[in-house]
C-alpha cells in the first residue's frame, strides 16, 4: 500500500472513532435532558388532580352560595351565628345570670310576699277593710310565680330566654304602677298611722333601689347580648296623707 493509501486509511479510522465515540456522549446529554423534562412532566401531572379538585370545590361553593341567596337564608344564618355568639358570651359572664336570679327573688319579696313592708302588705294596711286592691296584687303575684320558676332553671342560657324573663319581670313595675297611684289617692284623703308612713318610706327606698338595679342589669344585658329592657312606671314617691295618727299599732287612745 502506497503512502496515499496509508493516509486515507488513517483518516477513515479517525472518522470511525469519532462516529462511535460521539453518540454515547450525546445520548448521555439527551438522557439527562429527558430526565429533567420527565420530572417536570410528572410534577405537572401530580398538580393536575389538586388543581382540578380545587376548581370543583370553588364551583360547588359558588353554587351553594347562589342557592342560599335565592332561598333568602343568609339573614337566618347570620341570626343563628349571632345567637350562638351571644349565648357563649352570656354563659361566660360571671355575674349576669346570677344577678338576674337574685333580682327576681328580691322583686317578689318587695312586691308580692305576704310580709311586713311589702306592697301586698301595705295595700292591706292602707285599704282595710276593703280587700279589692290586695286581691288584685295577689293576682299579679300568681303571674309572677311562673317567672320565678323560669329564672331558677339550671343549664345553659340563651339570649332569647334570658331577655324574655328580664322583660317580663320589669313589666311588673308598670303593672303595679296602677296600684301605687291608687294608694297615693287613698292616703291623700285619709288619716294614717305614723308607723304605716314609716313602713311606706322603707318600701319606697327599697322599691326605687330595685328599679335602679334592674335598669343597671338591662344596660349590662345590652352590652353582652345586644338586648335591653327599659323599666316602666315611675319611682315610688312619699305619701301625703291629710293627717298622721301618732299612735303606734296596738296602742289605745286615751
Amino acid at each position: 500500500m502506497n503512502e496515499e493509501g496509508a493516509q486515507y486509511m488513517k483518516v477513515r479510522q479517525a472518522g470511525r472513532s469519532n462516529i462511535y465515540l460521539t453518540p454515547p456522549a450525546c445520548r448521555q446529554r439527551v438522557e439527562q435532558g429527558s430526565g429533567r423534562y420527565g420530572h417536570e412532566d410528572r410534577r405537572r401531572a401530580s398538580l393536575g388532580p389538586s388543581v382540578t379538585a380545587f376548581v370543583v370545590v370553588v364551583i360547588v361553593a359558588l353554587d351553594v352560595i347562589t342557592i342560599l341567596a335565592l332561598l333568602g337564608l343568609f339573614p337566618r344564618i347570620r341570626s343563628w351565628l349571632r345567637d350562638r355568639r351571644d349565648q357563649s358570651r352570656l354563659n361566660r359572664n360571671p355575674m349576669l345570670v346570677a344577678e338576674m336570679v337574685r333580682l327576681v327573688q328580691r322583686t317578689k319579696d318587695a312586691l308580692y310576699e305576704n310580709r311586713v313592708g311589702s306592697l301586698l302588705n301595705l295595700a292591706r294596711v292602707f285599704t282595710e277593710p276593703d280587700e279589692s286592691l290586695p286581691n288584685e296584687v295577689q293576682r299579679y303575684r300568681r303571674a309572677f310565680e311562673g317567672l320565678v320558676g323560669m329564672s331558677q332553671v339550671r343549664g345553659r342560657w340563651d339570649r332569647i330566654r334570658f331577655s324574655l324573663i328580664v322583660r317580663n319581670v320589669v313589666e311588673h313595675f308598670g303593672i303595679v304602677q296602677s296600684v301605687l297611684d291608687r294608694l297615693y289617692n287613698i292616703v291623700a284623703h285619709a288619716k294614717v298611722s305614723e308607723e304605716s308612713v314609716a313602713m311606706w318610706e322603707t318600701f319606697r327606698e327599697r322599691y326605687n333601689q330595685l328599679r335602679n338595679d334592674w335598669q343597671h342589669l338591662s344596660d349590662e344585658m345590652l352590652s353582652v347580648v345586644g338586648l335591653s329592657a327599659e323599666v316602666p312606671g315611675e319611682p315610688a314617691r312619699s305619701l301625703n296623707p291629710i293627717g298622721i295618727d301618732r299612735l303606734r299599732s296596738g296602742e289605745v287612745r286615751p
